[in-house]
């Protein structure tokens, strides 16, 4: 028998309703926080009937703490404040999470983020506990500046004080082992094998790019907007699509590639579901990921699971592991020249009688190294060592 494993972080919720009693899931069941890269690793372990239980936060909670019951998970939905959360570090939000903890009695604790949820790992007593660091704060705090200073303190405080972490990928290890004196593992996010897809033949004349982002200064979405801008002037029929916060059909970014006189051929779709992001990546013919940081690169890997050309920004960190090898295009995420440079080599391939290789060997390379059976074998193995040592 497996042990139950609690899971703590951002999740979006409906993915979870098959595993969940229909006749105890309300009808105003908050929708959740996002948290795709959670969501695949609960997902797979409920698919291999492993217990698990999954505690998380949403602002839209009608209840300070709300549980569902299902016959392998168990969902708990604490209320997250909108205002002033961050002035007592989320003391309230620690609370309730170390009261679900207390009520789960789980084997052992996995949080997610070196905020609240890692706060709450470090003040429960209910299980073995073990942070996943997403972040690296340093760069971040780098990035938006004085704003973030209080989440990078915490952050710090969270991998100092830590009883065991790990990191998404060795970008962020090595910042976390500068701040521990163990080493901690990598272990990737979670990328489910694609379902079987016909051939993709793009349309010969028109180029489609996508860009999964937030509307924020270090993901660079200007450069990729001036880079997809010289691409068209090539191929008239290019359409760029940008979907995530920020990039809502007459939002920020939008009116700024209006102001710029960029937004010809870019459609704005905003945030979007999880699948459905990944149904625009099946139909793109290359993903463009220009961030200037990065822990991982969640839609690099998903789209090179389903046999996508990707292009990022070679300093952003996590990306870079993620193409080792040749499997992705790395370029300096600053120039529009290199990343022009790259969108005309992505599209070139899907013409190359090399392409189809390539593109399967990405798709081999990034299953193998973030598949649900590698990593979950890594995460059974050290849920095993916490549980040994406990």
């Amino acid at each position: 028998m497996m042990p139950r494993i609690a899971i703590l972080g951002p999740f979006e919720t409906a993915p979870l309703l098959p595993f969940l009693d229909p006749r105890r899931v309300p009808a105003d069941l908050p929708r959740g926080m996002g948290g795709s890269c959670l969501v695949n690793l609960v997902l797979a372990r409920l698919r291999r009937g492993w217990p698990t239980d999954v505690i998380t936060l949403d602002p839209t909670a009608t209840t300070a703490i709300q549980r569902i019951d299902g016959e392998l998970v168990r969902l708990w939905i604490i209320r997250r404040r909108t205002r002033r959360a961050l002035r007592d570090g989320y003391a309230s939000e620690v609370a309730g999470l170390v009261a679900a903890l207390r009520e789960s009695r789980p084997a052992v604790c996995h949080a997610n983020w070196t905020y609240e949820y890692g706060r709450a790992a470090l003040a429960q007593a209910t299980a073995p506990a073990v942070i996943t660091v997403h972040d690296h704060a340093a760069r971040m705090l780098r990035h938006l500046g004085w704003r973030y200073a209080p989440h990078y303190l915490m952050s710090r405080a969270v991998i100092a004080r830590a009883p065991r972490c790990t990191a998404v990928s060795p970008h962020i290890a090595a910042y976390v082992n500068r701040l521990r004196r163990d080493a901690s593992p990598v272990i990737p996010n979670l990328v489910p094998e694609p379902p079987a897809l016909p051939p993709f033949t793009p349309d010969p004349d028109q180029p489609q790019v996508i860009s999964l982002l937030t509307w924020a200064n270090f993901r660079n979405a200007t450069t990729a907007l001036r880079a997809f801008a010289r691409f068209r002037r090539r191929h008239p029929r290019a359409v760029y699509i940008l979907a995530g916060p920020g990039f809502e059909p007459e939002g920020p970014a939008e009116h700024w590639a209006i102001g710029h006189r960029l937004a010809e051929g870019v459609l704005f779709l905003g945030r979007i579901p999880y699948p459905a992001a990944l149904e625009v990546i099946t139909r793109a013919t290359v993903l463009l990921h220009p961030s200037l940081e990065e822990s991982f690169g969640a839609p690099i890997a998903e789209a090179m699971a389903l046999r996508i050309p990707v292009i990022a920004a070679r300093e952003a960190g996590g990306p870079a592991w993620l193409c080792e090898h040749g499997h992705g295009i790395l370029v300096p995420g600053r120039s529009v020249a290199a990343m022009d440079d790259a969108l005309e080599r992505a599209w070139s391939s899907w013409s190359d009688p090399a392409g189809p290789a390539a593109r399967a060997a990405a798709h081999d390379h990034i299953l193998a190294r973030c598949g649900a059976e590698p990593v979950l074998a890594a995460w059974n193995n050290l849920y095993r060592s916490l549980l040994d040592a406990a």
